[in-house]
């Protein structure tokens, strides 16, 4: 089973599965809570430890922090990269094997290049038959994006059963875009 995240401050995306069947995706909405890393820390360990409980991932991926402007503030910077550090934490102490992504990396895996935009990773993972949250405010983006860094974990974890996916994927003409 593999797990995986789309980090962010209020909206995290989640996809987990294990190739053999299409792969559950969500978002988990965080509420504001300014400088309190604390109680953003408390909140995302519960969802990501009830996650563990409930789906046992042997493997878990998460996008690598980015900052989206030179305006971030510090304490975004700390929570950002306190949910990375969180995560390989929780994973190293239940001896579950941990993978960071770029998010570059990830949009070429499921959307087939880098550039990908927030509409072609949506599209990409519809195309799966994932079912994503309906709209944008609910996690819609986060959840396909987190699909690309499900289908990357699969790949790597299972190269047999993620041909699979790709073939769902990629058209007769060898392009889904």
């Amino acid at each position: 089973m593999i797990l995986a995240l789309d980090l962010a401050t209020i909206r995290c995306g989640w996809c987990v599965g294990d190739g053999s069947e299409t792969p559950l995706a969500g978002c988990w909405i965080f509420p504001h809570v300014g400088d309190d890393l604390g109680a953003l820390a408390l909140d995302y360990e519960d969802r990501l430890l009830a996650a563990i409980r409930t789906y046992a991932p042997s493997l878990v991926v998460y996008e690598s922090p980015i900052m989206v402007s030179s305006r971030d503030r510090l304490a975004v910077v700390r929570k950002l990269y306190g949910l990375g550090w969180g995560t390989e934490l929780a994973c190293k102490r239940l001896g579950i094997e941990c993978r960071e992504a770029g998010l570059r990396r990830i949009k070429k895996e499921l959307a087939g290049y880098a550039g990908a935009d927030k509409a072609d990773m949506v599209f990409a993972a519809r195309k799966l038959g994932v079912v994503l949250p309906p709209t944008k405010a609910q996690g819609l983006e986060d959840a396909a994006d987190s699909v690309g860094g499900w289908l990357m974990g699969l790949r790597h974890a299972n190269p047999r059963m993620a041909d699979r996916w790709d073939s769902k994927l990629w058209s007769s003409r060898g392009a889904l875009i």
